[in-house]
């Protein structure tokens, strides 16, 4: 009796023993699949677009990152569904390498099971991508024409490249690096169409990352257009208008508005052209404001190619000779003079001789020197220095006091 209870013992422990594996290796054969083709690339957000081929009996997929390749690993991103294959962990730092892995999952009985991680991938965070959001012609250098940038912000960038080309598949260079999202590209042909394209750059751990380029935009260097400087009488109705030497434009148009407020050239009188740095505006009204502005033009293959109207515009007044009351004093209007000259006469067509000067902003003078009860005849002329030449305006038409 003892004996067959020692046999049946045995063989129970020997039943256990055989199949206390089962439910571990039921478990094993319904495990995921370890994840292979593991791809991993920064994008143009400050993130990572992790990519992988599926995994057999995969319900979803559990991505996690670390700073090193060793490092305690987070999850960062689950991407459920088995027909899953890529995914992106965003709000990451420019410049920054980080390590990626994964393993996929399903959920069995109440439980999740997990599969063996896949083999981690690095990748270093590049900016954001930027782009050359406006634009607009710059003063000309001894180079060439200019064109001023402006780029779009990049999150994460600590400067930026400019590079231009001839043409959109053209060889580009570089004419820019900087910190500035404003920057200017110089030495250009007035005129010409170039194709722009730009990226953001960060520095981190000595080491410059770039970000994608823009795509190539096309923009056509147009001259400069200068503001007028000054304006000096010749008449009372007539006035030479002066501007600063430009060597992109080739040609300068002279327009002049009657109100400040108007901006659009259809509304504006147009004067005529030049190709120097001065032209002399007729038809004033005496006593009359007005508003100069400038256009600048150019030509290239044939074509001409117009900038912008000037910046800012030269406020002038149509000069005039008037007396007081009494008839004692001379009283004038004139703009940007830097002295006036009063001259006299016996009759209106006599011969006139200078007899005072006043400096520029006094526009009245008293003749303490004319003859007692006789009458005299006044003109009045101003004068200034432009571009170091001494310059003098027409003499007024006379008046008797």
């Amino acid at each position: 009796m003892k004996k067959t209870f020692c046999l049946f013992a045995a063989a129970v422990l020997a039943f256990t023993a055989a199949f206390s594996f089962l439910p571990d290796t039921a478990q094993a054969a319904e495990r995921p699949a370890r994840v292979s083709g593991v791809k991993a690339v920064s994008t143009d957000s400050l993130g990572i677009k992790v990519s992988w081929k599926k995994a057999a009996r995969a319900g979803g997929y559990k991505i996690y990152i670390a700073s090193s390749k060793n490092g305690k690993y987070k999850a960062a991103v689950t991407a459920k569904g088995s027909g899953r294959k890529s995914a992106v962990v965003s709000g990451l730092s420019a410049g920054k390498t980080y390590w990626v892995k994964l393993r996929a999952y399903r959920k069995s009985g109440g439980k999740t099971i997990y599969g063996k991680y896949s083999a981690a991938r690095s990748v270093r965070i590049k900016p954001k991508r930027t782009a050359v959001s406006s634009y607009s012609a710059a003063k000309s250098t001894t180079t060439g024409a200019a064109l001023r940038l402006s780029l779009k912000k990049a999150s994460g960038a600590s400067g930026y490249q400019i590079y231009a080309a001839t043409s959109k598949k053209g060889r580009y260079k570089a004419k820019y690096r900087g910190t500035s999202r404003t920057a200017i590209i110089s030495g250009l042909t007035p005129g010409r169409t170039y194709w722009i394209k730009t990226r953001a750059y960060t520095s981190y751990g000595g080491k410059r990352i770039y970000g994608s380029w823009s795509a190539p935009v096309s923009i056509t260097a147009r001259p400069y257009t200068p503001s007028p400087t000054r304006a000096v009488a010749l008449s009372d109705s007539t006035a030479k208008v002066y501007w600063p030497q430009e060597q992109s434009a080739h040609r300068m148009e002279l327009f002049h508005y009657t109100s400040p407020g108007e901006q659009a050239l259809s509304t504006a009188v147009k004067h005529g052209t030049t190709a120097k740095t001065q032209y002399t505006a007729t038809g004033l009204k005496k006593g009359a404001t007005y508003w100069f502005t400038l256009r600048a033009s150019c030509t290239y293959a044939g074509a001409r190619k117009y900038g912008s109207q000037s910046e800012h515009m030269l406020k002038y007044t149509a000069w005039f000779v008037d007396k007081s009351s009494d008839g004692t004093v001379l009283r004038w209007t004139m703009t940007a003079a830097g002295g006036y000259e009063v001259y006299r006469a016996e009759e209106k067509d006599g011969n006139y001789a200078l007899v005072g000067t006043t400096p520029g902003g006094v526009t009245a003078f008293r003749d303490s020197e004319a003859p007692a009860g006789a009458t005299a005849f006044y003109k009045v002329r101003g004068f200034d220095s432009v571009n170091g030449e001494a310059c003098y305006s027409e003499l007024s038409a006379a008046i008797e006091a």
